[in-house]
């Protein structure tokens, strides 16, 4: 039988020739098609399966948020990276004071930096107090900016300003970006690249009220960003971390492990912070590294890193909405490391989250009260839940007593000393993030850290 083009020997040569080019541009530049069909399947699921990029910008998939385009979602609610849908969040009053910020910001009062680190300082020294500095599309080397109180950064978009560490060696890591002992500070619509060298592009330390939104940190051999020693009221938000070397993507240890209440008061303990709607991955540790109290984690997406992430002393967290694929035994988990019983972890919420890819032979999520040369009596760890998860790997709770719900997969999963928790905590579909309208109240009174005033 004769096809179509028989009689056309013209068309068909034209047929043949697109079908050779096609061949060899798939064979020269594979990694185009697949970023396509990885972009087409982004945040989407197929089959089963969730299709991630490598990398935001190598992969072909866009930045969460592109341009200075405003936040995907209204102010209160999260993006559900997994499902592409906005949800309310369940602990709306941690995080940046959005009040506070609209109390001391002056729209009008925008200052124009160029394309250099000195315009930069210059244009920061005149903003503060309430103004903005607005930078170009452009890629600046930075050595160490010290960011002052009531100051909006905005950069022209992920991928369009670039601030790129400079004099980073690797005997120590440098602080680019530092926040320090400052109040009232926004950072949005801009790419750091720390240029493969020990940078840690963006630090915030002992500062108050701070926005990050609509970033890309990358190519750090130490950390993406970090924040610690008594930060209050933080939010990270739509942002790519990946590709950070040695540890984190994002990190939040305030002091060095077996630390006691001497030499790490409660004054140094962050607290009130909101993660959400960030990807995190291609990390050589964790996608987070989260010691901090009083916290929402929701939306994020951490993926093949050496593990999903840790919420070492943590109390009162919500974590849920999650994606966490880790690439090597367990995927998240919850340990001390500090040698203070007051830190002994309570009040967390794990629920709705999925774990993928974690080997059936060790565990997707975990829990102990001993950790690297700390062991804090396992009395204290109360109201450890973990609700309608979906699990690649084991659970384990190492006899400290785990609150589940029924009708879940933790129900028939084969992990002693769990329990069925109170039924006002079981109930998810009251949740905001879910629907409901309730207030999520713990059960035990979490500790409170007021705001430091601005500085």
């Amino acid at each position: 039988m004769y096809d179509q083009f028989s009689n056309q020997p013209a068309l068909r040569h034209i047929l043949l020739i697109c079908l050779f080019t096609c061949f060899l541009l798939s064979i020269t530049h594979p990694q185009t098609a697949q970023a396509t069909a990885r972009q087409q399947t982004i945040p989407g699921q197929e089959a089963g399966h969730f299709y991630l990029p490598i990398s935001a910008r190598d992969s072909g998939s866009a930045p969460i948020v592109q341009g200075n385009a405003p936040n995907p979602c209204a102010e209160g609610e999260f993006l559900d990276l997994r499902a592409n849908l906005c949800r309310k969040l369940d602990r709306p009053d941690l995080g940046f004071d959005y009040a506070r910020f609209e109390g001391w910001w002056d729209k009008s009062r925008v200052i124009q930096s160029a394309c250099d680190e000195a315009a930069f300082e210059s244009a920061l020294a005149a903003a503060q107090g309430g103004g903005t500095v607005r930078l170009p599309a452009c890629t600046m080397e930075v050595g160490r900016i010290d960011i002052p109180s009531q100051v909006v950064i905005e950069g022209a978009g992920v991928g369009q300003t670039i601030l790129r560490g400079g004099g980073c060696v690797n005997a120590a890591p440098k602080r680019i970006l530092l926040v320090q002992n400052q109040a009232d500070v926004v950072i949005r619509n801009l790419s750091m690249d720390a240029g493969g060298a020990n940078c840690v592009m963006l630090e915030v330390e002992r500062s108050t009220n701070v926005l990050i939104e609509r970033i890309e940190i990358y190519n750090s051999t130490e950390v993406g960003m970090r924040f610690k020693n008594g930060v209050r009221n933080i939010t990270i938000r739509y942002a790519d971390i990946y590709g950070n070397g040695e540890f984190h993507g994002i990190g939040s240890k305030e002091c060095a492990t077996g630390a006691t209440v001497v030499n790490c008061p409660p004054e140094s303990w962050s607290s009130s912070y909101a993660i959400y709607s960030n990807r995190l991955h291609n990390h050589d540790d964790h996608g987070f590294n989260l010691h901090g109290l009083n916290g929402e984690v929701a939306g994020n997406l951490s993926y093949y890193n050496h593990h999903a992430g840790k919420f070492f002393d943590a109390q009162c967290v919500w974590v849920h909405h999650n994606y966490f694929r880790s690439v090597q035994d367990w995927a998240v988990f919850v340990a001390p490391t500090l040698n203070i019983p007051e830190r002994a972890s309570h009040d967390l919420y794990f629920y709705k989250n999925q774990y993928v890819g974690t080997p059936a032979d060790t565990f997707s999520w975990g829990i102990t009260y001993t950790g690297d040369n700390v062991t804090l009596p396992p009395e204290r760890y109360i109201n450890i839940y973990a609700m309608d998860n979906e699990y690649a790997g084991r659970l384990k709770s190492h006899d400290i007593q785990l609150n589940i719900c029924p009708n879940t997969a933790e129900e028939s999963s084969p992990i002693d000393n769990k329990q069925f928790g109170a039924p006002n905590i079981c109930a998810l579909s009251t949740y905001p993030s879910l629907g409901g309208s309730a207030q999520i109240t713990p059960l035990v009174a979490c500790p409170t850290v007021l705001q430091r005033s601005a500085r």
